[in-house]
């Protein structure tokens, strides 16, 4: 669940949006793959989770929360969280998640083109969160990871 630009959005077996967090409509039976939506520089950006044979749901983006529209990216976007803070959007691919040995990160300007990716140097990598001009990566090994600054 998250909100922001005036509006709340589910994710579970389907997405929901909600401009009051009362009355929800169902936006697309887009499947319980999906784990975490975020919202940046006008665009909202969904992921799903990875799935060892590497088939799974698209991620998507919408400009309005409506509208969602799937995002074409080699290797397919998946991972356990996306983010928007310093720098643009940020996925974090946890090595939990086969066949994907060490977590990784994956850098977006716009929340279409992903280009850049960092490796974390640790498995089992599993949320992120920006604040303070920086991002915050922990694992479930309680070790953290923090950036001096934009990725």
């Amino acid at each position: 669940l998250t909100f922001s630009n005036g509006l709340f959005i589910r994710l579970g077996s389907t997405m929901f949006t909600s401009s009051d967090g009362l009355s929800w409509t169902q936006r697309a039976p887009f499947g319980s793959e999906l784990v975490s939506v975020t919202y940046g520089q006008g665009r909202w950006v969904a992921i799903p989770m990875c799935f060892g044979s590497g088939m799974q749901s698209p991620a998507l983006t919408s400009t309005d929360g409506v509208t969602w529209l799937p995002i074409t990216a080699s290797p397919a976007l998946c991972g356990s969280a996306v983010r928007f803070g310093p720098g643009g959007f940020v996925l974090l691919r946890g090595g939990n998640a086969s066949p994907f040995r060490d977590s990784e990160l994956r850098l977006s300007a716009d929340g279409l083109s992903w280009t850049r990716t960092i490796a974390v140097g640790s498995p089992y990598a599993l949320e992120l969160e920006p604040g303070a001009s920086r991002w915050v990566i922990g694992s479930a090994f309680g070790a953290l990871f923090v950036s001096p600054g934009a990725l």
